[in-house]
């Protein structure tokens, strides 16, 4: 164990000196390198605009668009909100005012039908008289009756 080496052995440099001096630097002019050199390509080729595609326009102006876009569709969901509003509030108000008249129209019916109670009692309390003075009337017309019958025996 005392003999083996724990550190890699020293490489000399000359191993390294193979690598061309052209392959590790750089240019400082990058342009002028790209249009000599042969094997680099720069043209790009892009799809065509089609002609229904909208023309160049700065950030701004399309910015300032989208903002008109989305005001006019506020202003439009406002006035349609509004409408909608309005159109409940007079429902509400009419279901209103036929609930009163609903109110009204039941306060009537119970009014004439306790003047209606009344009157049947009324009705009822001479009907019971009557029928009263009727079943004595029968009972002495019964006990003439029987009256008479004896006499005639």
């Amino acid at each position: 164990m005392a003999g083996v080496q724990r550190t890699p052995p020293n490489t000399p440099r000359t191993q390294f000196s193979n690598i061309g001096v052209a392959e590790t630097r750089s240019e400082p002019d990058i342009s002028t390198a790209v249009s000599e050199c042969g094997y680099v390509n720069t043209n790009r080729s892009k799809r065509p605009r089609s002609q229904v595609s909208p023309q160049e326009e700065s950030d701004h102006e399309s910015l300032l668009k989208l903002e008109l876009q989305l005001a006019k569709w506020k202003k439009e969901q406002d006035s349609s909100i509004a409408k909608q509003l309005a159109d409940q509030t007079s429902l509400i108000a009419k279901l209103s005012s036929d609930i009163g008249d609903i109110k009204k129209q039941n306060n009537l019916i119970q009014a004439s039908n306790a003047e209606i109670f009344k009157s049947n009692s009324g009705i009822i309390q001479s009907l019971e008289f009557f029928n009263k003075q009727f079943e004595d009337l029968k009972a002495e017309v019964e006990t003439l009756r029987k009256e008479r019958r004896d006499q005639q025996i």
